[in-house]
C-alpha cells in the first residue's frame, strides 16, 4: 500500500493543475471574450500613489463626519423652546469661530412633531415648522452680529445624514473606536435627536 503512494501524489497533482489551467483559461475566456470590465491600460501608464484609493475613502467619511459638527440637534434648545441652552449656545460660539475655514451650511435639526389631545396633525406639524423658523432667524441673526457674511444663506433646516446609535449600539461603538486607536481625538458633547455632534472628533469642541 505505501508504494502506491508517489503514484497518487502524482495524479493528484496532476488533477490539481488541469483544474487550475482549465479554470484561469475559462476566467481568461469570460473576462476578455464576454466582458470589457475596465478601458484597456496602456503600458506606459503611471499608477497612483500606495494608498490613494484608501485616503480618499477616508477624506469622504471625515468630511462627512466634520459636516455633523456644523449641526444643532434638538436637545440643544432649552427646554425645547426657542432659544439655545448653555451647552447650545457654546456649541454655536464654536461654529461661529470656524465657519471661515469652509462653506460647510449649519443644519438646524427639525423639531420633532408632537400632537396634543384632539388637535389635528396639521395644526401640530405648522407648530412644529414655525418653530423651526423662529429658531432659524435666532441662529442667523447671532451670525450677523458675530460678523458672518450672508448669514441667511448659511443656516438652513435640514435633517442631518449621519443617523443615530440605539442604545445597544453606543458601548460597543465607543469600544471600537478605543480599540483602532482613535481614543484619543476627544469627546463631543453627545447626540441630538438623530445623531451625536459637537467638533469631539479632533475637531474644535
Amino acid at each position: 500500500m505505501p508504494s502506491n503512494i508517489p503514484f497518487l501524489k502524482t495524479i493528484a497533482t496532476g488533477a490539481a493543475m488541469f483544474a487550475l489551467s482549465t479554470g484561469c483559461q475559462q476566467v481568461r475566456d469570460w473576462h476578455y471574450c464576454e466582458h470589457e470590465c475596465a478601458p484597456a491600460v496602456p503600458l506606459e501608464a503611471t499608477p497612483a500613489p500606495l494608498g490613494t484609493s484608501v485616503c480618499n475613502y477616508r477624506d469622504i467619511h471625515r468630511g462627512a463626519a466634520e459636516a455633523e459638527d456644523f449641526v444643532i440637534f434638538q436637545h440643544e434648545w432649552y427646554q425645547g423652546g426657542e432659544r439655545l441652552g448653555p451647552k447650545g449656545r457654546r456649541h454655536l460660539d464654536q461654529i461661529i469661530t470656524h465657519l471661515g475655514e469652509c462653506g460647510t451650511p449649519v443644519v438646524i435639526e427639525p423639531q420633532e412633531v408632537f400632537v396634543e389631545e384632539n388637535e389635528p396633525i396639521d395644526t401640530a406639524v405648522a407648530r412644529a415648522r414655525t418653530l423651526d423658523e423662529i429658531r432659524r432667524q435666532d441662529i442667523i441673526a447671532t451670525l450677523a452680529a458675530a460678523g458672518v457674511p450672508n448669514p441667511e444663506e448659511r443656516v438652513v433646516i435640514a435633517y442631518p445624514k449621519p443617523e443615530g446609535l440605539f442604545g445597544v449600539e453606543a458601548p460597543r461603538t465607543f469600544r471600537q473606536i478605543l480599540n483602532t486607536g482613535r481614543g484619543n481625538r476627544g469627546g463631543g458633547f453627545g447626540g441630538g435627536g438623530t445623531g451625536g455632534g459637537g467638533f469631539g472628533g479632533g475637531g474644535f469642541y
